[in-house]
């Protein structure tokens, strides 16, 4: 009896060791750190080089797929590029930043995110536009470096109703 006790308590020991960090990571603040540069990153690469910068961000798999402001349902790459590049003729200058941004790891190589975005756009005729959305997404790790995988961005109310 003695030792089904000890083993009990070892496989409950190991299983909660096991539950205080997600699988396959060993350093959750290094995931939490290195995701949320690139998500930095990305926003500063479309301050520089404009909309069309944007691509690069994405994970071209047949794995993305988004859910953009005003759409029904999600779309997959080659549509969210499509929709980038022809947008990208109307717009002069994006001012895109993070606003609580927070990051849950999944895995070393997965990370969940949400926050939301204080955007304010010139277009092409000079007219400014400034919104505020929500965004939730899921980044994978890849060889060179995190993408956006999936995700959806909705449009916050002008109203200030929201945290």
């Amino acid at each position: 009896m003695r030792r089904y006790l000890f083993l009990i308590f070892i496989l409950l020991w190991i299983q909660c060791r096991n539950h205080s960090t997600s699988p396959g990571i060993t350093d959750k603040d290094q995931v939490i750190s290195s995701a949320k540069k690139m998500l930095q990153d990305y926003y500063d690469d479309i301050r520089a080089n404009g909309l069309l910068a944007e691509i690069k961000w994405l994970d071209s798999s047949s794995s993305f797929f988004w859910v953009p402001p005003g759409y029904g349902g999600p779309i997959l790459f080659d549509s969210v590029a499509k929709v980038i590049r022809r947008n990208a003729l109307s717009i002069r200058k994006i001012d895109e930043r993070w606003e609580n941004l927070q990051i849950q790891p999944l895995t070393a190589d997965f990370v969940s995110y949400t926050g939301r975005i204080n955007s304010t756009v010139i277009d092409s005729a000079g007219h400014s536009t400034t919104n505020r959305f929500l965004e939730t997404g899921i980044l994978i790790k890849k060889e060179d470096g995190w993408k956006l995988l999936s995700g959806q961005t909705g449009m916050l109310p002008e109203s200030g109703q929201y945290p």
